[in-house]
């Protein structure tokens, strides 16, 4: 009889706990198929619209105008004349009196050197002075000669004297390097030069005397008498 108990009671604790074992299984068995309630998110705030940006103003763009098109709101363009003065002419006469009056002190100076050269000079050194010196007042000779009004009929008359006196210069310039250097070269050269000068005076006067013949009387005569050319 008391084992007869003792086994209803056993087989009713089995089945007590089986019941619990079967609700706990149940219970987890449903948390686990449980679909996950959704987690609340706040709304996301609207993206905001990304407003137009104003595309600066560039300046005028300047377009290049077709050659020969008319330029608007500008008018028609009107030359200005060039007023361009109109040299007066020298007058004949006023040039060849300048001519001659400048003649006279070439002659002299031709005139010294010839009678220079014909004597035998104390020394080389105040040869050598000497020339310099001429060197100096034919320079001067030139200037002046550049100061003189020139007509249209006194031109070449002015160019036969300007290319005599710069003649007359480089012949003494190398008669001097030749003292100072005592290199016979430049004697040679000085005595060609000094011939061509004679000749290019010669010329001038005689474009002188053909083109300002009419004033001859008018003119001074030389302080020194002439030796390569008559005296006017």
């Amino acid at each position: 009889m008391k084992r007869g108990y003792w086994f209803l009671a056993m087989m009713a604790g089995i089945a007590v706990l089986s019941l619990v074992g079967c609700q706990q299984v149940s219970q987890e068995w449903a948390r686990l198929t449980r679909r996950p309630t959704p987690i609340t998110v706040d709304t996301p705030l609207p993206s905001p619209t990304p407003s137009p940006t104003s595309t600066p103003t560039l300046g005028a763009t300047w377009t290049p105008v077709p050659s020969g098109a008319p330029l608007l709101g500008l008018g028609t363009a009107t030359a200005t004349p060039i007023v361009t003065a109109t040299p007066t002419p020298v007058p004949l006469e006023v040039s060849c009196a300048a001519l001659w009056d400048i003649y006279p002190s070439g002659e002299a100076l031709i005139s010294e050197w010839l009678m220079w050269s014909a004597t035998d000079p104390p020394s080389p050194a105040e040869h050598k002075a000497k020339l310099d010196a001429l060197v100096a007042r034919w320079t001067q000779y030139e200037e002046r000669l550049e100061g003189v009004p020139v007509a249209s009929d006194t031109q070449a008359v002015y160019e036969a004297f300007k290319a005599a006196a710069e003649k007359w210069i480089l012949s003494f310039t190398n008669a001097s390097n030749m003292l100072a250097t005592l290199n016979p070269c430049c004697a040679d050269e000085a005595l060609a030069l000094e011939g061509e000068a004679r000749d290019l005076w010669n010329q001038a006067y005689g474009r002188l005397t053909s083109v300002c013949a009419f004033c001859v009387s008018a003119r001074p005569s030389p302080t020194v008498t002439p030796t390569l050319t008559p005296t006017p």
